[in-house]
C-alpha cells in the first residue's frame, strides 16, 4: 500500500487505547474516580476553595466531535458530540454502558437539557451549578478523550472541505485531484464498523460521515482492498480511451433520442450535455445566475422513464431516488440532499400540487424558499437549493414563465430509437459509471476561466443567429416573434458544455490563441488582419457545429410556438391535465353525434378556476370570445346533452353553455375532453394530407 494511503488510514479510531486514568484530587477542575463503590464512583468538581462537589455517578466517553454545516450561517459552526455513558449497577457493582447517543448543541446550553439526556441514557442524575459549568465540563472531557473529528454532510454528491473537492455516495468517497498529473485519485471505502470515510487534507486528518438520507447514491464498484477500491482506481478512462468513450456515448444518446428522425440527433446531444453539466455547475450559475431545467414530455410509454434511468445510473442513483409528482417539501428536500446531481421529477403534472411557478422560479435561481425542512429535533432548518431539476411528464406546461425556464423536448413515439440503443446502455452500466469517475479525475483540468468566456461568446453568437432567423420568419409570417434571454442562456450553457467535454481539440485551439485575441499582440499572429481571420475561423467553428445549428432552429421554433399558443390553447391544455387526473367532472360536458361537443360553461369554468387556485389563470372573457367564434350559434345557449355515469348510467342534462361542431374541433379540443385516441388519429390524418400535398406540388414543378 502506498504511503499516502497509509496516512489516510492511520487515524482510524481505536477507542480501547483511550485513557481511563483517574485525575489526582485538586490538580484539575474536574476529577473522575473509578471505584467499585457506588458512592465514590463518578465525576467531582474541585472548587477553588479546596472543597470537592460530586457532579454525578457516571462517566461520559466522547467518541466523536461531529461538525455540521449550518446553511443559515453558511459556516461549519454546528458541533455535536457522539457519547456513551457508563455507570455502576447498585446491586452487582458491575460497570454498564449505554448505547452511543448524540448530544446536540441545544443539550449543552442549559442544565435541564443536559440532565435530561444523562438521565435518559443512564437513569443517573447530573448536578451542575450553572449552564456555563456544562460547557466547561465538556471542554475538559474533549481534552481528556481527544475524540476524532467527523464532518457530517447532510447531502450527497459534490462536497468541499479544506479547499478540496470530493464526490460522496453511500459506499464511496472520491477525491477530485487539483492536479491529476501530480495527485492520485482515491476511491475510498467506508470503515466497515463505523461507516466513516477517513481523509487527510491540508495536513489535517478527519472523517467524513454521510447524513441519514434515503435513498442515497451507491456506485457499482468491485470489493475494496485495505479500505480502497483499488481495482476501480486502476481502470479509469484516460487520454484517447476517454475521448473515444465520450464520443461513443454521445452518439448513442443521439441515436436513442432521434429514432426515426435523424435530424433530431442533436436533441440527444443536448440531453447528454445536460447530464455532463455537473462539471461546470458553478461556472454556469456564476455567469447566468441560474441553472438549467430540462423538461421531457410526450405520450406515455415512449421511453422517457428509461432515459431518466440511464442518467440516474451515471451518478450512482437508482429509480427509487425519483419522486413521482412530489410534494413541495419532498422536492425541496431532494434539492437540498443532492449537490450538483440532477433531481428528477417523474410523472410530473403541471399545476398539480402546491409547487407554484413562483417556487420553481426560485429553484431555477438556486434561491431557497426559507424555513421549511426539519432535521432531527430542529424545528426550523434551512433548506438550501444545491441542484437543478429534470422533469418527466406526459403534459406540456401551460405557464409561459415556467416553459421559458426549461429546455423543453417532446419525446414522441417516432423519436424512440431502436431498442438496441437501450440494450447498449443496459449492458454498459458499469462503463457509464467508470466514465463519470474518470471525468471526476479530469475535473480540474478544464480551463474554467475560458469556459466562462466561451459561455458569454456562445450566448452572443446564439442570440445573433436566433434573432436573424426570427427576423426572416417575422417577415414571412407578418408576426413579430420574440425569444426570452434565459432561453438563449439555457441553450448556450449546454452548447458550451458539449464543446469543452466532447470537442476538446477546438477548445485547445482557442486556448492557444486566446492571448492573441485578448491582447491584440502575440507571437502567434503578426497583424490585425491575422487576428480578425483567426477570430472568424473560431466563430465559424462554433456556429457551424451541429448542436449550434440545431439550437438556433429549436429556439426559433419555440418562439413561433409561443405566439401560436393562444389563450384558448392554454385553457384547453389545463383541461386536458384536469381530465387525465379526474378533476374535470363528466357531468359538465357530453358528446353528441349530431352536434359534436356540448359543454356546461359555468361548471367547466368553476372547475378550471378551482384547479388553478393560487396560480394565474386566463380571463374568462378572453376564452369565451374565442369559444363563441367556434360555437354553432355564436353564443351561449341552453343545450341538451347526455353523459355516462358509472352508477346512474346515461344521464341527460339541460344546461347553459356551448355547442362546438365536430368540424371545428381540433386535437387540442379532443384531448381536453377525453378523446385522446381520436386526437392522435386526427393528427396522423392531417400529417398524411400535408405530405400528399407536398408530393403533389413537387410533381407539378419542373425538375429544373
Amino acid at each position: 500500500m502506498s504511503a499516502e494511503k497509509q496516512a489516510i488510514l492511520a487515524d482510524y479510531p481505536d477507542t480501547e487505547s483511550k485513557s481511563q486514568t483517574s485525575y489526582k484530587h485538586g490538580t484539575d477542575p474536574f476529577e473522575y474516580i473509578d471505584s467499585s463503590n457506588h458512592a465514590d464512583f463518578g465525576w467531582f468538581r474541585n472548587e477553588s476553595d479546596g472543597t470537592s462537589r460530586k457532579i454525578g455517578s457516571f462517566d461520559i466517553e466522547i467518541h466523536s466531535k461531529i461538525i455540521r454545516y449550518n446553511p443559515e450561517t453558511l459556516k461549519w459552526d454546528e458541533t455535536l458530540y457522539e457519547c456513551q455513558v457508563s455507570w455502576l449497577l447498585p446491586d452487582s457493582r458491575t460497570l454498564t454502558q449505554s448505547e452511543l447517543f448524540i448530544l446536540e448543541p441545544v443539550d449543552l446550553l442549559s442544565k435541564k437539557a443536559f440532565q435530561v439526556q444523562i438521565f435518559k441514557h443512564s437513569y443517573q442524575s447530573a448536578r451542575f451549578k450553572s449552564d456555563d459549568e456544562i460547557l466547561f465540563f465538556m471542554s475538559f472531557l474533549c481534552n481528556r478523550w481527544q475524540p476524532q473529528t467527523v464532518y457530517e454532510f447532510n447531502y450527497y454528491g459534490f462536497i468541499e472541505h479544506h479547499g478540496y473537492k470530493f464526490y460522496l455516495t453511500r459506499n464511496a468517497l472520491i477525491n477530485i485531484p487539483n492536479d491529476h498529473l501530480r495527485e492520485p485519485q482515491y476511491i475510498i471505502a467506508p470503515n466497515a464498523d463505523s461507516g466513516l470515510f477517513p481523509m487527510v487534507a491540508a495536513d489535517t486528518t478527519f472523517y467524513v460521515k454521510p447524513g441519514r438520507i434515503e435513498p442515497a447514491p451507491q456506485l457499482d464498484l468491485k470489493p475494496p482492498v485495505d479500505g480502497f477500491y483499488t481495482d476501480d482506481e486502476h481502470h479509469l478512462y484516460t487520454d484517447q480511451n476517454l475521448r473515444y468513450f465520450i464520443d461513443t456515448v454521445r452518439d448513442k444518446f443521439g441515436e436513442l433520442i432521434a429514432g426515426q428522425q435523424p435530424e433530431k440527433r442533436a436533441e440527444g446531444h443536448l440531453i447528454f450535455s445536460y447530464m455532463l453539466s455537473f462539471l461546470f455547475f458553478d461556472e454556469i450559475y456564476d455567469v447566468f445566475k441560474h441553472v438549467v431545467f430540462l423538461y421531457l414530455y410526450g405520450d406515455p410509454s415512449t421511453g422517457k422513464g428509461q432515459l431518466s434511468q440511464i442518467m440516474l445510473n451515471f451518478f450512482g442513483q437508482s429509480f427509487t431516488d425519483v419522486d413521482s409528482n412530489p410534494t413541495l417539501k419532498s422536492a425541496e428536500n431532494k434539492l437540498a440532499n443532492h449537490s450538483k446531481i440532477p433531481v428528477i421529477m417523474d410523472e410530473f403534472v403541471p399545476g398539480k400540487g402546491k409547487i407554484t411557478p413562483q417556487v420553481f422560479n426560485m429553484w431555477y435561481e438556486l434561491r431557497q424558499r426559507g424555513v421549511s425542512a426539519a432535521h432531527d429535533r430542529s424545528k426550523n432548518a434551512w433548506s438550501p437549493v444545491r441542484s437543478q431539476l429534470m422533469f418527466i411528464s406526459n403534459y406540456k406546461p401551460s405557464e409561459d414563465h415556467f416553459r421559458s425556464r426549461c429546455i423543453m423536448i417532446e419525446y414522441a413515439k417516432e423519436k424512440r430509437g431502436d431498442v438496441q440503443n437501450l440494450w447498449w446502455f443496459e449492458n454498459h452500466k458499469r462503463e457509464m459509471q467508470r466514465l463519470f469517475i474518470s471525468l471526476l479525475y479530469k475535473f480540474n483540468d478544464f480551463n474554467r476561466t475560458l469556459f466562462k468566456s466561451e459561455l458569454h461568446w456562445i450566448k452572443r453568437l446564439l442570440t445573433e443567429a436566433v434573432e436573424e432567423e426570427l427576423s426572416k420568419r417575422s417577415e414571412k409570417e407578418g408576426t413579430q416573434f420574440q425569444i426570452k434571454d434565459r432561453q438563449i442562456e439555457n441553450m448556450a450553457a449546454l452548447i458550451t458544455v458539449d464543446l469543452f467535454v466532447c470537442h476538446p481539440g477546438d477548445v485547445e485551439f482557442a486556448e492557444f490563441f486566446t492571448p492573441s485575441i485578448d491582447n491584440k499582440s502575440n507571437r502567434h499572429v503578426s497583424s490585425e488582419e491575422d487576428l480578425n481571420e483567426l477570430q472568424a475561423l473560431i466563430k465559424e467553428n462554433r456556429v457551424n457545429s451541429e448542436i449550434f445549428r440545431y439550437s438556433v432552429e429549436f429556439l426559433a421554433n419555440s418562439a413561433e410556438r409561443e405566439i401560436q399558443q393562444t389563450p384558448l390553447q392554454q385553457f384547453l391544455s389545463s383541461l386536458e391535465i384536469m381530465n387525465e387526473n379526474g378533476e374535470l367532472p363528466k357531468r359538465y360536458y357530453g358528446w353528441n353525434t349530431k352536434d359534436g361537443l356540448v359543454i356546461y360553461w359555468s361548471g367547466i369554468w368553476d372547475a378550471y378556476t378551482n384547479y388553478n387556485k393560487g396560480r394565474d389563470y386566463i380571463s374568462q372573457d378572453v376564452i369565451r370570445e374565442e369559444i363563441e367564434a367556434l360555437d354553432l350559434n355564436g353564443k351561449a345557449k341552453t343545450n341538451y346533452y347526455s353523459y355516462e355515469d358509472p352508477i346512474k348510467g346515461t344521464v341527460k342534462e339541460n344546461r347553459h353553455g356551448y355547442r362546438i361542431p365536430r368540424k371545428n374541433l381540433t386535437p387540442s379540443w379532443l384531448r381536453a375532453f377525453g378523446k385522446r385516441e381520436e386526437a392522435n388519429l386526427m393528427m396522423e390524418r392531417n400529417s398524411q394530407e400535408a405530405t400528399e400535398y407536398v408530393v403533389a406540388e413537387a410533381e407539378s414543378t419542373a425538375p429544373f
